[in-house]
């Protein structure tokens, strides 16, 4: 590989990285409603400060973020249709309940159940964590992060470290991928918790090294149930390492509103205006997105077999895997998991058992909004996927070919997924 050649495959991962890291309000948990009430906590919780906001400056920050949200945000349809949230429409429900807060910490809680309302597993208030998470890696790419107010909502410390590398938690972090023979000389498997971040070279050259005592087998699992996403070079690294053929699949994205411009980090290169696209596969596509997008851009997701001239694998190659695999998946499946889930099926690679995933299969740096007031930091989806059958990724999800209750069960004769796989004989 050449030197441009690597810059790229290094500017793919930190894109890649930046759309996917996990934050404390991205998972399934954050489905629930607003009708749902949690306690409310100190603001150490939250790892926020108290500043006394007055009640014009919270009704400030909301108009502020819901304007943005009003202009670019792809869903709203969506979630009428799937949850019966008309999110725009709540607009005096939400300030209501603003102006009822009494201080810094309810207004957090308030605004995190609104945003929660989007139903939405990208789109999030951020706690202290996710924010200094965040500055500590990736305040180069994020202006929004040295906003004066974020910094000092968030209490973040003037020493701190943003240097630090990802590399020295290493040891700390638990390992995102197990690896099992469940019948001796015929089925392989490999679970993926995550597509982990903080030990993604680790845990891909565990997997590739595994794979060599499984080059005979007849099947192997793959199990992303659970698997919320990180990384998309993780999975891709695994495919990879298997496929005996290069494998191809693409996709459409269509994106709103005019604050990705804003930013040199956000913009979509590439992106076309919607009416350069043909008429024709414009009238297959749900008619929301001619009236109410504004620009669209085309991904081409393209895997060869792994072999040693590649630059971080010099040792490793493709085992040409000949046998049968499948993908156990679930609806907490999202973001790079999504990614993969849909490829497999896409591209032919695997057969996907379980139940449908959770969805929002996304390729660019997903935005951060930091609220004037408040200092609040907010991160929303501003990217519609398109299947390739023509339906939004986010609503119909990805459907799998062997449909039965995805449950993991400890001992794998019980567990309905894998038996699926097993007893199948499609091939």
């Amino acid at each position: 590989m050449n030197k441009k050649g690597i810059f790229k495959t290094n500017l793919y991962i930190l894109i890649i990285a930046l759309i996917l890291i996990p934050l404390s309000g991205c998972s399934p948990k954050s489905e629930t409603s607003t009708t749902e009430k949690e306690e409310v906590k100190d603001a150490s919780y939250y790892g926020i400060i108290e500043t006394y906001l007055t009640t014009e400056e919270k009704l400030g920050d909301f108009q502020y973020m819901y304007t943005i949200l009003e202009e670019n945000y792809p869903f709203f349809e969506v979630n009428k249709r799937l949850n019966g949230v008309d999110w725009l429409g709540n607009k005096e429900e939400y300030e209501r309940r603003i102006i009822d807060t009494k201080n810094d910490v309810e207004f957090f809680e308030v605004l995190k159940d609104i945003l929660r309302d989007l139903n939405n597993w990208h789109t999030n208030l951020f706690y202290g964590n996710d924010y200094e998470e965040y500055y500590k890696n990736y305040s180069d790419y994020y202006s929004v992060l040295s906003n004066k107010r974020a910094i000092k909502r968030y209490n973040l410390k003037e020493s701190y470290n943003v240097s630090k590398d990802l590399k020295a938690n290493d040891s700390s972090k638990e390992s995102a991928v197990e690896t099992d023979i469940l019948i001796e000389d015929k089925v392989a498997y490999i679970k993926l918790k995550s597509m982990s971040i903080d030990k993604s070279f680790h845990d891909r050259l565990k997997m590739l090294d595994f794979l060599p005592e499984i080059n005979n087998y007849e099947k192997l699992i793959i199990d992303i149930r659970g698997n919320t996403g990180g990384f998309d070079d993780f999975w891709m690294t695994l495919v990879s390492g298997l496929t005996d053929k290069p494998l191809v699949s693409n996709y459409l994205s269509f994106y709103r509103g005019e604050y990705r411009d804003l930013f040199s980090g956000y913009k979509v290169d590439g992106s076309k205006r919607i009416e350069e696209l043909d008429e024709k596969i414009l009238e297959k596509l749900p008619p929301e997105i001619k009236t109410n997008f504004d620009y669209y851009n085309t991904h081409k997701i393209s895997i060869e077999p792994l072999d040693p001239s590649n630059f971080y694998y010099l040792d490793y190659h493709s085992i040409n895997f000949k046998g049968d695999i499948y993908l156990l998946v679930d609806k907490s499946v999202f973001s790079s998991a999504e990614v993969f889930a849909s490829f497999c099926k896409d591209a032919g690679f695997a057969t996907l058992i379980g139940e449908p995933t959770g969805g929002d299969r996304v390729f660019e740096i997903i935005p951060l909004i930091a609220l004037p007031n408040s200092g609040l930091v907010v991160r929303f989806s501003c990217e519609m996927g398109i299947n390739q059958d023509g339906t939004i990724n986010m609503e119909t999800k990805t459907v799998p070919d062997i449909v039965v209750d995805p449950t993991p069960h400890k001992n794998f004769r019980k567990d309905k997924c894998i038996k699926a796989a097993i007893k199948d004989k499609r091939h």
